[in-house]
């Protein structure tokens, strides 16, 4: 539960939890990339605003993790 994963987060550290996030995020980064092309014209617009979101997302974990990082 929250009590597991909140002590694993104290254990790991702030940028080891920060990495397995950005982790995540790159697999749905590539996952967008992947779709984009092959959907119907009419998808396109809607599935690309996601995808930003997504990529901007994916930034702000690196951001993040890296400012993590530097802290040790």
């Amino acid at each position: 539960g929250k009590l597991q994963d909140r002590a694993c987060a104290l254990e790991w550290g702030a940028a080891a939890v920060l990495s397995e996030c950005e982790r995540g995020e790159d697999a749905a980064v590539s996952a967008y990339e992947r779709a984009l092309p092959a959907l119907p014209a009419e998808l396109q617009p809607v599935v690309m605003r996601q995808y930003t979101e997504v990529r901007n997302a994916h930034h702000r974990i690196r951001a993040l993790r890296d400012a993590a990082g530097a802290d040790h």
